[in-house]
């Protein structure tokens, strides 16, 4: 779900509508099949640097929600994932 109007300049307001999609929808409708994953063009992890570039791996033109299925995550290592993207995004 692209929703390039909804909160693109209020990173805190857009997680704070991510973690209520995820504790109080998704649970009553997917029994922890599905997984929330918010992307927003100002995404910044807390306590890294602000010129780090890992704040990349969650970034996105627009205020984006990718609804995942866990279902074809247990095959994914995600350490292994974020390290490989911390990896590429320092280069």
């Amino acid at each position: 779900l692209v929703a390039p109007f909804y909160e693109p300049d209020d990173f805190p307001a857009f997680l704070r509508s991510v973690e209520a999609l995820e504790d109080d929808v998704m649970p009553e409708a997917s029994d922890d099949a599905i997984q929330i994953a918010g992307f927003h063009p100002a995404w910044a992890f807390g306590g890294v640097p602000d010129d780090d570039p890992l704040h990349f791996e969650k970034r996105a033109p627009h205020p984006t929600v990718s609804l995942v299925l866990v279902d074809g995550l247990e095959h994914a290592n995600s350490a292994k994932i974020a390290a490989d993207n911390e990896r590429t995004l320092s280069q």
